[in-house]
């Protein structure tokens, strides 16, 4: 019975977790009234009290479930309850997905044809701009992808899935520099290959954490700042 009751613990707190996400996002979108918003905190910050218990009596569980269920409920019936059209900007993020289709429909076309037909310094392939942008087209998507699923798309955060393509091929050329002027060790035997380049401006636009942290390291490496 412990073993369960921390399963069941463990989920309905999971559960809650989820519910605040969602209501948070759409509580921004204005598509929750506050009186709903008010409502579902309070259910839910009851829940999260009696689960905050070191000992939870076998009757309380029905009443701790039917709380997290009830908010869940009202929350989805809230959304379900708006028009169409706020729904598919809200919800569905149908505006950016649809900016991310005119990007990729760019980013195809560009590889298709090779442009843009430019000669970089230093035997660099202008496409290494088109595969950052590429790298962060599909990282906007894959995450878009996931907050739409989990209803937790904000609109408040949309100009942020539409900026990543083009941070993706500013950091995507510019790693690409870098490494070919020999300032990366990334166990690749030569730069002479332009798909090295393209996977490397890819990579960065697809993880441009991963990229700022290099650039940075490469920058400590070239010039340490001052105390290290």
């Amino acid at each position: 019975m412990i073993g369960l009751s921390t399963d069941v613990r463990q989920d309905l707190q999971q559960e809650i977790e989820n519910i605040k996400e969602i209501l948070n996002a759409q509580f921004l979108n204005k598509t929750v009234s506050p009186s709903v918003f008010e409502q579902i905190d309070s259910a839910i910050h009851q829940a999260q009290f009696d689960l905050a218990k070191q000992e939870i009596e076998d009757g309380e569980w029905p009443k701790i479930i039917a709380n997290v269920s009830q908010a869940r409920s009202t929350l989805m019936k809230e959304l379900s309850a708006k028009p169409y059209s706020t729904r598919w900007i809200s919800l569905y993020a149908v505006h950016i997905w649809l900016g991310l289709l005119f990007i990729a429909a760019w980013i195809f076309y560009s590889l298709l044809t090779g442009w843009p037909h430019l000669d970089l310094p230093i035997g660099v392939s202008s496409q290494v701009i088109i595969w950052g942008a590429a790298g962060g087209t599909v990282y906007s998507v894959y995450w878009l992808r996931n907050v739409v699923w989990n209803n937790t798309f904000s609109n408040a955060n949309g100009i942020y899935y539409l900026a990543y393509p083009f941070a993706g091929a500013i950091f995507g050329s510019g790693l690409a520099y870098v490494a070919q002027a020999g300032l990366l060790a990334y166990g690749t035997p030569s730069t002479n290959s332009p798909y090295v380049l393209f996977a490397i401006a890819f990579l960065s636009g697809f993880f441009q954490d991963w990229a700022v942290t290099l650039l940075q390291s490469v920058s400590e490496a070239i010039h340490p700042a001052k105390g290290t």
